[in-house]
């Protein structure tokens, strides 16, 4: 179950857990927690060797409800990591309304960790090849600062390193990349770069509730922190911006991760395993949006349903109606790094998405209001 579908769950026991999916589980085991009237219900399938955990609240929100949500929400954020072009731009193979697995195996989070971590890898390596000392000075660069993608380089050959160590004879090996607008200058990497360590940061974090094994959650925790480091470096001290988009970072499901990804890989080995998991449509946004902008979207559907741009910022998720001309007017209160996709409702699932997420980017002065 995702984290979206936890979070808006009413009381679902009865649909999650069917004879059909438990019954040929040997044990259940149910733990039962109360938390200033909230029911946890803690269920672990032995069988399966997944965990779920589900929250039973009665309607409508409160702010109780949404204080505690948040809370656990912060304890299960210690994921794994790794990555975009500050293009708002997603990739082109898949078709809408993909229902997502209940969950995902550990071993897919795995492989789909390495995926991201080849990338990076593949990313700065390139970067580094083709732009010198000179090139970064003549961006109005110092030195220091591509030194410092050198070490955050070694730090992505050394993820690679570790999860290809973890994962073992199976491990994905390294796809063929184009990252060519990416390349066309040292300040469109730097750009490309900052969005690539969030949209990683963001693919781990929304992994987290589906890694059971403690010593996995805590080596990916490992990896997480640096990766937001790495993010926090580039957007303040590399380009002079914010560093950091609120008190809490968004997380994406494997499906949006994928999308994000798969706009940059060309091919992959043959011998690669095949992953669980699906690219939605592009989505494209004109320009350059701000709060209350009406702004041209680009992406492929022919239905009639009323459509609505989702935007995920932090643990929250903003809807907004789209037009007949596929127009939308960004709302309010944005700040820093945010993922929009189009959906047919305002949940913000798999099953209701028609195209995205794309990277949207929000201006956050230093006088500005976070919380």
């Amino acid at each position: 179950m995702s984290y979206a579908d936890q979070r808006r769950s009413q009381a679902m026991i009865g649909g999650f857990v069917s004879p059909d999916r438990l019954g040929w589980v040997a044990s259940l085991l149910l733990l039962f927690y109360k938390f200033g009237g909230f029911l946890v219900i803690s269920l672990q399938c032995f069988a399966l060797g997944r965990h779920s955990t589900f929250v039973i609240r009665p309607p409508p929100f409160s702010p109780p409800f949404t204080a505690f949500h948040r809370s656990l929400a912060a304890m299960k954020s210690t994921a794994l990591v790794a990555p975009f072009v500050l293009l708002a731009i997603s990739a082109a193979r898949a078709t809408p309304l993909v229902e997502r697995a209940p969950s995902p195996s550990q071993m897919d989070i795995l492989q789909l960790g390495l995926t991201l971590e080849h990338l990076e890898d593949a990313f700065y390596t390139g970067a580094l090849s083709k732009f010198n000392e000179a090139a970064f000075e003549k961006a109005g660069m110092p030195a220091y600062v591509r030194n410092r993608f050198q070490q955050i380089g070694q730090h992505e050959a050394s993820h690679v390193r570790f999860l290809t160590n973890a994962i073992g004879a199976d491990a994905v090996s390294a796809c063929v990349y184009d990252f060519t607008s990416a390349y066309a200058s040292p300040k469109a990497f730097l750009a490309a770069s900052q969005i690539l360590e969030g949209v990683g940061t963001s693919a781990y974090l929304g992994a987290a509730q589906d890694i059971t094994d403690p010593d996995t959650l805590t080596d990916a925790g490992a990896i997480l922190a640096v990766e937001a480091q790495h993010n926090s470096w580039i957007s303040s001290t590399g380009l002079m911006g914010t560093p950091w988009s609120g008190p809490f970072d968004t997380p994406l499901d494997q499906n949006q991760v994928f999308t994000l990804a798969s706009s940059y890989i060309v091919s992959c080995p043959k011998s690669n395993p095949t992953l669980p998991f699906t690219a939605f449509p592009p989505l494209s946004v004109s320009g350059t949006p701000t709060s209350g902008q009406s702004v041209q979207l680009s992406f492929d559907y022919s239905g009639s349903d009323q459509l609505y741009l989702g935007i995920f910022t932090g643990l929250d998720k903003v809807f907004a109606p789209i037009d007949g001309q596929k127009k939308v007017t960004i709302p309010s209160g944005l700040q820093g790094t945010a993922y929009a996709i189009v959906a047919n409702d305002r949940t913000g699932s798999d099953a209701s998405t028609i195209a995205g997420p794309a990277v949207l980017s929000f201006g956050l002065p230093s006088n500005a209001s976070n919380e």
